[in-house]
C-alpha cells in the first residue's frame, strides 16, 4: 500500500492521509492568496484589460486554463474586472 502524500513524501507517523491532504490544501491556499495579491499590486488595483479601477474586487484570470495545465504563477495570472472577465469567457465569468 502506498503510504505517501501527493507530494511523494512519506506520511508522518500517526498522521492520516486526510490530515496530510488538509495541510497540503492550506499550503496551496496560501500560494493562491500570495499570487493573487501580487497580481493586484502589479495591476495597481486596476483591470489589466480596460484599466478600470477595481480595488480588491477584481478577478484573477488564468491566461492558460488550469484544466489545460495552467498554474497559479504570477506570469499566468491577469487581474481583471468582472466585466472583462465575463467577456474573456464569452459572457460567463
Amino acid at each position: 500500500m502506498d503510504m505517501s502524500a501527493r507530494s511523494g513524501l512519506p506520511l508522518h507517523k500517526g498522521k492520516t492521509r486526510k490530515q496530510v491532504q488538509a495541510r497540503e490544501a492550506r499550503q496551496a491556499a496560501k500560494v493562491v492568496k500570495t499570487v493573487r495579491n501580487q497580481a493586484v499590486e502589479r495591476a495597481d488595483f486596476s483591470c489589466e484589460t480596460c484599466g478600470q479601477w477595481t480595488g480588491t474586487w477584481g478577478h484573477a484570470h488564468h491566461k492558460v486554463k488550469r484544466s489545460q495545465g495552467g498554474t497559479w504563477t504570477l506570469d499566468n495570472i491577469a487581474y481583471v474586472c468582472a466585466g472583462c472577465h465575463a467577456e474573456i469567457h464569452g459572457g460567463t465569468a
